[in-house]
């Protein structure tokens, strides 16, 4: 389970990469992992991620529409940027695609 510096460099790395991206494409290839379902998690596109802030051992990732995506990242809690025509890690729980 990542500790509290990790999640807060997690959330260092992340907050300049992702704010005012455009969501174009999620994917749950795990589905139990998304406790809201997947056509929920499947509405975050179209939509563009703010803040992202943590609260104890969640990421909380901020929406523009008001929603908020909270990340648990659990045993391993990793975290994998990769270009789109990059080769993919192994085994993936969640994945979001950007513009």
């Amino acid at each position: 389970m990542p500790e509290i510096p990790d999640l807060e460099a997690i959330r260092h790395y992340l907050m300049p990469r992702l704010e005012g991206l455009t969501i174009e494409r999620t994917n749950a290839p795990i589905p139990w992992l998304i406790r809201t379902g997947a056509e929920d998690f499947g509405s975050l596109q179209g939509h563009q991620f703010g803040e992202i802030h943590r609260l104890g051992k969640f990421l909380l990732f901020f929406v523009d529409d008001g929603r908020i995506l909270v990340v648990n990242p659990m045993l391993t809690g990793r975290f994998h940027w990769v270009e789109a025509d990059a080769k993919k890690p192994g085994m993936l729980g969640v994945v979001i695609g950007f513009d």
